[in-house]
């Protein structure tokens, strides 16, 4: 399905936002670990998906705002460009390229010294510590991060359809390493069936190519969900839902055109 601009920025062919020329940036340098590649040595989308969520939560750390609020993912996209691999040092840059009344878009460029390229948007919503509930962004928030931004406003917007009615069931049962202190299924672990279905067709996903995962609803300890899922040639989908059938998160993939990023001057 794809995605309307105006709500998102990010369409089938369009690269994410550039880093940006003034505001906050923050960069962490990291080498990739054995337990985050696959095994043709490339760095897994779920791998990569912990690593963006290590560097956000490092900046957050650093910045020095209120820690009562609890940040969620409601939408994130993916873009290898080029593969990172096994042994290779990393730069995780992260800004900030968008806020709205209770949430914001969270950029992340990975740069690698062996010429790996990732990069990657989240939009987070802003929950309560204590009531769990969603609250706006912090007190002080705009005035670190808003620079960055340049005033693109964004919103927490899913644009993945249903399922289709010829989706078929991949086994899967989440484990409890999968629950993470907000005691629901940690927000990388949904890209691991991708993974699991590109490691059975015995081929590396092509490159480059985009991943984009959406979350309706915290999966939690005890709940009875199926993945059903759906691929071609060109595109991978699955969805998680539950014993009704409702979807409580999706993720997708295609192969993106090979010079989205040259083409963008990004």
């Amino acid at each position: 399905m794809p995605v309307d601009p105006r709500q998102s920025n990010i369409d089938e062919t369009e690269a994410l936002v550039p880093n940006p020329r003034i505001g906050r940036q923050f960069t962490v340098s990291q080498r990739v670990r054995v337990d985050a590649v696959a095994r043709d040595g490339r760095l897994r989308f779920d791998g990569a998906a912990r690593y963006v969520q290590d560097v956000a939560g490092d900046d957050s750390a650093d910045s020095g705002l209120s820690l009562d609020v609890y940040w969620v993912a409601r939408r994130t996209v993916i873009d290898i460009v080029r593969p990172v691999v096994f042994r290779e040092v990393i730069d995780l840059t992260t800004f900030c390229s968008g806020i709205g009344r209770g949430w914001a878009e969270r950029r992340i460029s990975v740069r690698g010294d062996r010429g790996g390229r990732i990069e990657v948007a989240t939009i987070w919503v802003a929950l309560d510590r204590v009531s769990n509930s969603p609250r706006r962004v912090p007190a002080g928030f705009q005035d670190l991060y808003g620079e960055s931004a340049q005033g693109r406003k964004v919103r927490p917007t899913l644009f993945h359809p249903d399922p289709p009615p010829e989706a078929v069931e991949q086994p899967w049962a989440f484990r409890a390493v999968d629950i993470d202190l907000l005691d629901h299924v940690n927000n990388a672990v949904y890209w691991v069936p991708l993974e699991e279905r590109f490691s059975a067709a015995g081929r590396s996903p092509a490159m480059p190519s985009r991943g984009e995962a959406e979350y309706r609803q915290a999966i939690e300890p005890g709940d009875r969900v199926r993945v059903l899922t759906d691929d071609t040639a060109e595109r991978r989908a699955h969805w998680f839902v539950d014993d009704e059938d409702r979807v409580e998160a999706s993720v997708t993939w295609r192969p993106l055109p090979a010079d989205v990023y040259s083409a963008s001057g990004s």
